[in-house]
């Protein structure tokens, strides 16, 4: 299929070839060993606090993520959501069903997760194949919500000095498509204990070409110009969990994941999510939550 994208630039985050290169498998291949919900990104199984496991299930460890970014920009009736990086839906799905939002709005690059979304038929809902770089809303929304696509936003290779223009400008963009005070909650992996010379040896680009990941300390300050922060999080325990539970059903499953792709396939992705349980155990990657509030 020949899509074409909005204003086809030169992304300066991931491109959409990029995305697809990653996203656009077959929807059966992830069902296998991220589960039914498909919400790719990290559960919530440990209390930030007391560091105890707080959930019995990945199941409801996965709702409990969706639940506290909903809860976090205040979702509910008569809410405006935009979801940026908004995968395969579940997240829009349960502020639809659960929050009873008014109207929501969806981006991806990934043709797969806008085909599939739209199959969905999530009520009051409609998703767009669109960079937030491009996009243009008719009217603000009342909060955004971002799991795991900041990732995504600086491409490898830029300098630090372009990669704070570009999460400075993102920044700028989403204050933008806010409501005065409007909140946007986001979830992403930064850069641990590990200097910037050496991260190209941790981040899996077969997996996820293009990526790279900021410090905590470069959204902070690229933030602050148009968000204050409401709450911030940062650990490991939570990705560690989720990775070895999508580690464990891959294992237990393989000969039907090489049967929708093949073995080398199999192989890349157990090494990756191996290596990756590695990262988080020795620092080199953190799991970082943060809730900001858009300055009035």
């Amino acid at each position: 299929m020949n899509v074409q994208y909005t204003n086809a630039k030169r992304y300066r985050g991931t491109s959409p070839a990029a995305i697809s290169h990653h996203y656009d498998k077959r929807i059966d291949f992830y069902k296998l060993w991220i589960g039914d919900s498909l919400l790719y990104s990290a559960g919530i199984y440990v209390d930030p606090i007391s560091k105890k496991d707080v959930v019995s299930s990945d199941e409801e460890a996965q709702q409990r993520k969706v639940d506290l970014h909903l809860n976090a920009i205040g979702a509910g009736p008569g809410f405006r959501l935009l979801d940026i990086g908004c995968g395969w839906g579940e997240t829009l799905k349960r502020a639809q069903t659960e929050y009873g939002i008014d109207s929501a709005v969806g981006l991806t690059l990934s043709e797969v997760q806008r085909d599939y979304v739209n199959e969905l038929a999530i009520p009051r809902t409609s998703i767009r194949l669109e960079s937030y770089e491009d996009f243009k809303p008719e009217k603000k929304f009342d909060g955004i919500v971002n799991i795991e696509a900041f990732e995504h936003f600086a491409k490898l290779g830029l300098t630090v000095e372009q990669k704070h223009t570009v999460y400075r400008e993102y920044f700028s963009r989403c204050k933008e498509f806010l409501k005065p005070a409007g909140r946007l909650s986001m979830q992403f992996c930064v850069w641990g204990d590990i200097e910037r010379d050496k991260t190209l040896n941790v981040f899996p680009q077969e997996i996820f070409p293009e990526c790279d990941l900021p410090y905590v300390d470069e959204v902070l300050e690229t933030s602050r110009h148009a968000f204050d922060v409401d709450y911030l999080e940062l650990g490991a325990s939570d990705y560690i969990k989720t990775l070895q539970s999508w580690r464990k059903r891959l294992n237990s499953r393989m000969n039907m994941i090489v049967a929708l792709s093949d073995i080398d396939t199999f192989k890349m992705y157990d090494h990756f999510l191996r290596n990756a349980i590695v990262g988080f155990k020795r620092n080199r990657l953190k799991l970082c939550r943060i809730v900001l509030r858009a300055k009035k």
